[in-house]
């Protein structure tokens, strides 16, 4: 299982209370959010996979029901060749 780590995160909040996720904190360092994959809600929060412009770092983050904010390493996938 992954372990999910506290972040910092900047985000976007529409109008109608749709949040978008700008950068992020993780490992001590900020990283900007490129490219936004699949997002989904269950009983521990709202969650966003997230591509940034380091080539092996996706993350996962974790707007938790109790309002803070989580990040979790996921696993790069390949180059197309």
């Amino acid at each position: 299982m992954s372990h999910k780590e506290p972040t910092d995160i900047e985000i976007r909040v529409t109008t109608e209370g749709n949040i978008t996720p700008l950068r992020f904190t993780w490992r001590k360092s900020w990283y900007s959010v490129a490219q936004i994959g699949r997002s989904w809600v269950d009983a521990e929060g709202e969650h966003w996979l997230v591509m940034t412009n380091h080539p092996s770092l996706v993350i996962e983050l974790i707007h938790t029901q109790a309002g803070s904010w989580l990040a979790v390493q996921k696993p790069a996938r390949p180059a197309m060749a």
